[in-house]
């Protein structure tokens, strides 16, 4: 599936029981690019998570999606110390 930039800051939470997390929960991250499949974001330290909610954004509506981390790739020197996540979308998150 063709990949899309997204730059953008979008929220994401582990995925506990199979249930949306609450509010507070949930982190700010940067993506890096998207598809109908899925899409990738930066974090600081190794995720510690399989499984994701997300709540994605655009100007007019906001959805929750849960995702499969499907890779993680440490990243060279420029950005020391941070990883790549790729994950797949598994469908909408219910309450």
């Amino acid at each position: 599936m063709p990949r899309f930039v997204f730059d953008s800051i979008q929220r994401v939470a582990p995925l506990s029981n199979g249930k949306k997390p609450n509010p507070g929960d949930f982190i700010p991250v940067r993506c890096r690019d998207i598809s109908r499949g899925g899409f990738s974001f930066y974090l600081d330290e190794r995720p510690d998570f399989t499984q994701i909610v997300v709540l994605v954004c655009d100007n007019q509506k906001c959805i929750y999606l849960t995702a499969q981390v499907v890779y993680v790739h440490e990243l060279d020197n420029q950005e020391k110390g941070r990883f790549l996540v790729g994950c797949r979308f598994l469908g909408r998150a219910h309450s």
